[in-house]
């Protein structure tokens, strides 16, 4: 498996709590797991989060439409803030 942050070789290292299999970089020493079994784990929806609160979407829309908890949704506020400073 190769590592999502830095594309290097991934080892499997254990397993999580819900039985899937873990895997460490061997470059950068991050976790990841080759398959996440809940939304708010999915980089891709995490990376939509601030495009979407710069379009003045609320926090509950976020949530319904991408499937993910408000939990998850919240700290993506102050990236929001920063990227509205640099316009």
């Amino acid at each position: 498996m190769k590592c999502q942050y830095c594309s290097e070789l991934c080892v499997k290292i254990g397993r999580q709590r819900n039985g899937t299999q873990k895997f460490r970089c061997k470059a950068c020493k991050k976790y990841q797991q080759e398959n996440y079994l809940y939304a708010g784990c999915d980089q891709s929806k995490r990376n939509l989060i601030v495009p979407m609160l710069t379009n003045n979407m609320g926090f509950s829309g976020i949530t319904e439409v991408l499937g993910i908890s408000y939990s998850t949704a919240s700290p993506a506020a102050p990236r929001c803030a920063v990227v509205l400073l640099l316009r």
